[in-house]
């Protein structure tokens, strides 16, 4: 990507969308039942590279998750999604190069891998995670929003439409429109469970590219309501609180 006056000044700003709607079924069953279906899961199929991706993308998360716990209140629960912020950092490190390009090698820990095996390696756990068990919906979407004064190589948006299946569209950020249209794909993407992520647009802003993550499941075995009871949670190793917890006994 490049700019097209000398006089301007972007800032490209990421923004990394994480959804999990997970929805639970009321209907519980006094009895330990597996669900009933009629396929089982599919095996994942993982190559020497892509097993080199999936293992930075957990060194990476681990990292980010303590780097983001640094600033969060110690007595509050935290969530993230590594997939989310490394998918969408992988398609930013597309348009990357020289020292950028190092930066986002040694965060992403994939300084051993080329761009085309990362890419490829994307490629193939997001449509494995999608389809892997008919049991679960999971949907993984990516968009780039870009502001149609910038001017943006269309070999970075290739790359992005093909390998991370990514919705493109150039967009005047000075229309209020704009953060309609980006919350509109937000909300149906993660099926109304976000429906906005952004409320206004910096003028510096550039680019936003954006992953959401949909996780719709059941239990394997359900639980019983009538079991649930209070019982001791630890928010800290010395601190609890009376919390309701699902019960289960195994066989």
């Amino acid at each position: 990507m490049k700019k097209t006056s000398r006089k301007n000044s972007y800032i490209m700003k990421t923004s990394l969308l994480f959804s999990l709607g997970l929805i639970l079924l009321l209907s519980f069953s006094c009895e330990k039942k597996p669900v009933s279906v009629n396929t089982d899961p599919k095996p994942i199929a993982v190559t020497e590279k892509s097993m080199k991706v999936i293992s930075a993308g957990n060194r990476f998360g681990f990292e980010i998750f303590q780097e983001i716990l640094k600033d969060e209140d110690p007595d509050k629960n935290l969530m993230i999604s590594p997939l989310s912020i490394e998918m969408a950092l992988s398609m930013t490190y597309n348009g990357a190069g020289g020292d950028t390009k190092k930066a986002f090698e040694d965060v992403l820990h994939t300084d051993e891998l080329s761009s085309a095996d990362i890419n490829q390696s994307m490629y193939d756990l997001r449509e494995a995670l999608t389809t892997v068990d008919p049991r679960i919906t999971m949907e993984i979407a990516n968009s780039i929003w870009y502001r149609n004064t910038f001017h943006v190589e269309d070999a970075f948006l290739d790359i992005n439409r093909n390998y991370y299946d990514a919705e493109v569209k150039g967009l005047d950020f000075s229309n209020p429109a704009s953060i309609n249209i980006i919350n509109g794909w937000v909300d149906d993407k993660t099926h109304h469970k976000i429906p906005e992520i952004i409320d206004d647009i910096d003028p510096m802003t550039i680019m936003f590219l954006i992953n959401a993550v949909y996780f719709n499941g059941t239990w394997k075995y359900r639980f019983d309501k009538e079991n649930t009871r209070p019982m001791e949670f630890y928010v800290t190793p010395d601190k609890t609180i009376q919390a309701d917890m699902m019960y289960q006994k195994g066989d």
